[in-house]
């Protein structure tokens, strides 16, 4: 198990149609949606909210 880093936070720049996927997906009740820029799945803030730490990856929507 890897150990989070509490309120280390992971600020990430993302595109305008990345944003509005994102808030497709909270608004849908989804934990995640694909990138239109990149292709990758990607949390979304609910989901890693959920997981109540900063795991330290970099995560695009980190609410950490």
């Amino acid at each position: 198990m890897v150990a989070g880093v509490f309120g280390q936070g992971c600020v990430a720049v993302i595109s305008e149609a990345a944003q509005l996927k994102h808030d497709e997906a909270e608004a849908a009740g989804e934990d995640t949606y694909k990138d239109p820029d990149t292709g990758f799945e990607v949390f979304t803030a609910s989901c890693l909210k959920r997981q109540v730490w900063c795991c330290g990856s970099g995560c695009r929507h980190c609410p950490w």
